[in-house]
């Protein structure tokens, strides 16, 4: 690490605490944060298992970096980012809590979640032609949260919209400190904001004179198809759309998609020139009925530490990456070009008593795609009987795809606790799901594979929770696939990183309590080889069955 001299920081972290009280590992990892800070160390890692507190030590950071002067480059104060609108809206709440000398806090949202009182929402009227009088006139509600946004001490965004404005705007300012929260999700952040997918549907939606995505055999064949075919399309298409008379939120919304979807082609495009050895190429083929086939084309980059320097780390002269386990230093430092000899790292144990978070390793076979048929049976009779003990508490079962899910959900259609499944089937449905849970007063159990972190399952919301599958990453996706041929320890480190997530969403706060079940004996493969990648804090709760 660095140790050259560096100018003396003001010592007053704790009068910008925004609590009654501190927590023991909250001020630890504050006073690490600034001691690194003291060192000229720019990139920190704070491992905060759940309880810690971790918005705390972001705001703290966040109020500290707003003084004027310091010694740090860039504007005052700190962006906070988040994955996504749910967990900001917490952090919103949470900062209700705050002092009013220390509520310097502004969250952003895309325009289209602002009212407009001439077009229904600012997103409209952005795309009005004439652009709407209100934005012109520098009252726009949205051009109004932008501004105060840039010159709060914490500034709250999600990663999609903040990657969006580096990349088509940028005019965000440089500052002293930036808080990536749930830095676990940084990689596949990146990857999903990055990657080119396009399927029947994006024909549909923006390509309505074709018929299909052909077959392609390379990314060279890809790269021609976009060039002499979607772009020009696509460009077509918008100016048509564009032309018509009256702009409504429907509209608007179409429109924002296709100057998104020719953003995303041209870029897209541009780097795989660039670069094309860090671009991998494949198609997936669905057969439908009366033999057709649908064919969808993909291309996804290999490493996304290009990205990561311009859409993260420019952004802020020190970055400071929370979660409650990003894995190991050297994995998540490599996976995002970072140096591990100049990035500091603090891990925190968990606060919460183990005998409040058993995990229980109780198998009922190997679920592998071989082996699942037979498996099947087993796993289905122990939850029923897991159906049976918990059948006045709330749960969770975590099934790793939508197949596995499916295949669960019609086995309880006529079972007495089949009424108790929310089942849904796409990710677009999980608000509402978890929403339909919450209000519920019957003990639902939620069913999905998308329900291992992002929500908070607090008290009697769950009470116990199912990993029936090791989520294994999906090496039909052929990017997983290289990087698993690559480096089979950064494979390792996305499950075990999943396992902790799915472990932690039901016990949340060193009074709750809730019971977790691994019940794939393919637990065992990933325990013998890599038991190392967990930390103790979890080791400590694992009991065997």
């Amino acid at each position: 690490m660095p140790m050259e001299a560096q100018p003396e920081l003001p010592a007053n972290w704790k009068d910008y605490f925004p609590l009654a009280r501190i927590r023991q590992k909250q001020e630890k990892a504050l006073d690490f944060v600034f001691r690194m800070i003291q060192r000229g160390i720019k990139d920190i890692i704070i491992a905060a298992p759940t309880g810690t507190g971790k918005s705390a030590i972001g705001a703290t950071a966040a109020f500290w970096a707003g003084q004027k002067p310091l010694p740090l480059g860039g504007a005052p104060g700190a962006y906070y980012l988040c994955t996504q609108k749910l967990l900001q809206d917490q952090l919103e709440d949470d900062i209700q809590r705050y002092p009013p000398l220390l509520r310097s806090a502004v969250s952003l949202k895309t325009a289209s979640e602002y009212p407009c009182s001439l077009h229904k929402d600012c997103g409209t009227g952005m795309m009005h032609k004439p652009v709407c009088a209100s934005f012109k006139a520098k009252s726009c509600t949205y051009k109004l949260q932008v501004q105060s946004f840039v010159a709060s001490d914490l500034a709250i965004t999600n990663y999609p919209y903040f990657f969006t404005e580096r990349l088509y705007v940028n005019e965000f300012p440089q500052r002293h400190l930036l808080i990536a929260d749930e830095c676990h999700t940084l990689e596949n952040q990146l990857i999903k904001f990055i990657e080119l997918v396009i399927g029947p549907e994006d024909i549909i939606k923006f390509l309505p004179m074709a018929k299909e995505v052909p077959e392609m055999r390379d990314l060279a064949d890809f790269q021609e198809w976009l060039t002499s075919t979607f772009l020009p399309g696509l460009r077509v298409y918008k100016e048509s759309f564009a032309a018509q008379p009256k702009m409504t939120p429907q509209k608007a919304k179409q429109l924002l998609e296709i100057d998104n979807m020719l953003a995303k082609v041209e870029r897209a495009l541009a780097d795989m020139d660039r670069d094309p050895n860090n671009w991998i190429f494949w198609q997936e083929r669905t057969e439908k009925l009366l033999g057709t086939v649908e064919r969808v084309a993909i291309a996804k980059p290999l490493s996304v530490a290009p990205y990561f320097q311009t859409f993260l780390r420019d952004s802020a002269d020190v970055r400071v990456y929370m979660s409650a386990f990003p894995g190991t230093k050297d994995i998540f430092c490599h996976s995002l070009g970072l140096d591990p000899n100049a990035t500091a790292m603090l891990s925190l144990g968990s606060v919460f008593p183990k005998e409040n978070r058993p995990i229980l390793a109780a198998f009922v076979g190997s679920m592998s795609k071989k082996n699942q048929q037979e498996t099947m049976p087993r796993l289905l009779k122990l939850l029923e009987k897991m159906l049976d003990n918990h059948s006045t508490e709330k749960g969770i079962l975590h099934c790793n795809s939508y197949v596995l899910g499916q295949t669960i959900y019609d086995h309880f259609l006529k079972h007495p606790h089949g009424k108790r499944l929310l089942f849904p089937r796409k990710a677009d449905e999980r608000e509402n799901v978890y929403k339909q849970h919450r209000e519920s007063k019957q003990p639902t159990v939620i069913l999905s594979p998308s329900f291992t972190e992002g929500f908070d399952f607090t008290d009697d919301l769950a009470r116990w929770q199912v990993i029936a599958k090791v989520p294994f990453p999906y090496l039909g996706d052929k990017q997983v696939a290289a990087k698993k041929e690559k480096d089979p320890e950064w494979y390792a480190m996305r499950t075990v990183m999943t396992i902790i997530q799915a472990s932690g969403r039901i016990c949340r706060s060193e009074t709750d309590y809730g019971i977790t079940y691994i019940t794939d004996s393919d637990f065992n493969f990933l325990w013998e080889r890599y038991s190392y990648m967990f930390p103790n804090w979890w080791k400590e709760a694992l009991q065997w069955h």
